[in-house]
């Protein structure tokens, strides 16, 4: 056997050694991806049986929280002449951290709404400013729920809300402080600890 047929011989073997890692690590990504979808459809099939009719959530989740106003809320079905309190909506006190949500029920008179729904499948959060210190360190600067609920206010009243309905929000966000955070490539919702 020549050296040119053993150098051809080590270059198939090390392409198949190459094509076969290939093919295990696409196997693993693909039996994750599977879990995943499978997870996925399950609590899809949950909150299609804890909402039942989701024409509202639909219409609702098609509009831009940023241009969102009273009117959007009213054509999506919401009464926003009488908002009803956060314990109404959603009787979840966040949880302490880090233990998992609990599950309760909803108020017998009350349907499960998308907010109840998010707030019941919310992990808690805690949200932090991070600087860098005099040193090049790094310091947390923790945000407290209060400067938000100022933030959240000052929002509304800029998106031309009225002021009934931002008062409200304010004391349902300080009631259930869920928190949506998007990334890159991820959007997560969190009930924000309270201090």
């Amino acid at each position: 056997m020549s050296s040119d047929q053993r150098q051809r011989i080590a270059d198939l073997n090390a392409h198949a050694f190459a094509n076969t890692r290939l093919i295990t690590d696409l196997s693993r990504r693909n039996h994750e991806l599977r879990t995943e979808h499978e997870q996925q459809q399950k609590l899809l099939a949950k909150f299609r049986e804890e909402l039942g009719d989701v024409k509202a959530l639909t219409r609702l989740e098609k509009l831009d929280v940023d241009d969102l106003s009273d009117t959007d809320l009213e054509n999506a079905g919401y009464d926003t002449t009488a908002a009803p309190t956060a314990r109404q909506t959603c009787p979840l006190a966040p949880p302490p951290f880090p233990s998992s949500i609990s599950n309760p029920s909803p108020q017998p008179s009350q349907p499960p709404t998308p907010f109840y729904v998010a707030a019941r499948m919310a992990p808690p959060l805690r949200l932090s400013f991070i600087i860098p210190g005099i040193k090049g360190e790094t310091l947390h600067v923790p945000i407290k729920m209060i400067d938000l609920a100022f933030i959240l206010e000052r929002r509304l009243e800029k998106k031309g809300w009225r002021k009934a309905n931002v008062q409200q929000s304010v004391l349902d966000f300080l009631e259930v402080p869920l928190i949506r955070a998007d990334w890159q490539g991820g959007v997560e919702v969190g009930n924000l600890l309270k201090d």
